[in-house]
């Protein structure tokens, strides 16, 4: 009797077993922030295509006893700097800036090495860069540049001078991944799927931090549900930020610039990365929260801030696929060489921006 109900219990273990390694070979190994946050199939959101890498990377993660042409002070757009971000070294906008300026580039965490850090190190006061990118993705920025700050009158700024690679060098191409890492992976993803899923359709309760929205056009992604968007929850909170947040960052912004430059041999640069939302709104259905920070921020002019919102819109317009990766919320490659060069363009045409009364200054571009 007793080896009937242990050919049962094994049974029913092997059934659920065998279920769960199918289960998880079926969604496919997780690769996009969104698909991993929101308990969503990798199988449905994971893009279908190829994807570009430097191997070895260009840009090296940034060291404070190194002196760079370039130092890029940034978060997860900018290097991997989570063990969570699925975007291969080598494959990040930093990589292909380095690539196409043919200058060493850093990369420092901005959460670890923020820019006031990193200018009363000692490195950049003995081997000052030519250029000092802050990027920030879009929904963090009030999180990154909070707190009292002044606002300082606009001088004349160090115009940046960049010269191209002569042989730059060629990426090679990846495709996603299919094949489950381990089983212990693949049964533990297929887990968490199966219990966000159950609570969202069974008991209608999500409290994941992603949300679907449907596109109005479904061209735009290489996923097999091109016509639906996957976006972080974080980017409606931005209805919510006052005018009071929104000048206390543009004088944060401000203030960097003067502090970066005012040895008369940096140049500054300031790179937002689009929210996903923000990128493909024209495609979503019309909304409080569907602002755009770039254009708040240019309110104060004579800050150096490339828009990548227009260029980045304009290649989805263009109906290029995967500006932004379907199941993540970062560019995809083809959105990392659009902002590198969009950069680079920005730089070899830029000019100071002419001081004015009051702190305040005309646009230069």
């Amino acid at each position: 009797m007793y080896r009937q109900y242990l050919r049962v219990l094994f049974g029913l273990c092997g059934a659920a077993a065998a279920f769960g390694l199918c289960a998880a070979l079926w969604l496919e190994p997780l690769s996009g922030d969104l698909v991993r946050v929101g308990g969503y199939g990798e199988r449905e959101f994971g893009w279908n295509g190829v994807e570009q890498q430097f191997i070895p990377p260009v840009a090296e993660l940034g060291k404070p006893d190194v002196a760079y042409d370039i130092v890029v002070i940034g978060d997860s757009f900018s290097w991997r700097s989570t063990p969570d971000r699925q975007t291969r070294y080598g494959a990040f906008w930093t990589d292909f800036l380095a690539n196409d300026t043919g200058l060493s580039l850093g990369v420092f965490d901005v959460a670890l090495s923020p820019v006031e850090k990193y200018l009363a190190g000692p490195e950049f006061r003995a081997h000052p860069p030519r250029l000092v990118i802050l990027e920030i993705s879009e929904r963090t920025l009030r999180a990154r540049l909070a707190g009292p700050t002044s606002c300082p009158a606009v001088g004349p700024a160090v115009e940046a001078r960049i010269d191209l690679a002569a042989v730059p060098l060629l990426p090679g191409g990846y495709r996603r991944a299919v094949a489950p890492r381990s089983v212990e992976a693949a049964v533990g993803e297929m887990a968490d799927y199966l219990k966000k899923n159950v609570l969202r359709r069974v008991f209608h309760l999500d409290t994941t931090a992603a949300l679907l929205l449907s596109l109005s056009r479904p061209d735009l992604f290489s996923s097999r549900r091109p016509g639906e968007l996957l976006i972080f929850t974080d980017d409606l909170r931005k209805a919510d930020w006052s005018d009071d947040d929104w000048s206390t960052m543009r004088c944060r912004l401000q203030r960097y610039q003067r502090e970066v430059t005012a040895n008369g041999v940096t140049a500054f640069l300031f790179v937002l990365a689009p929210d996903k939302s923000t990128a493909y709104a024209a495609y979503l259905p019309a909304a409080a929260w569907q602002l755009d920070a770039a254009e708040r921020l240019a309110e104060r002019a004579g800050l150096n801030m490339p828009r990548l919102d227009v260029v980045l819109r304009a290649a989805i317009a263009a109906g290029t696929r995967d500006v932004y990766l379907p199941d993540d919320s970062h560019w995809s490659t083809t959105g990392s060489r659009i902002v590198a060069e969009s950069v680079l363009r920005y730089l070899q045409g830029s000019k100071p921006p002419a001081p004015a009364e009051n702190g305040n200054a005309t646009a230069s571009r």
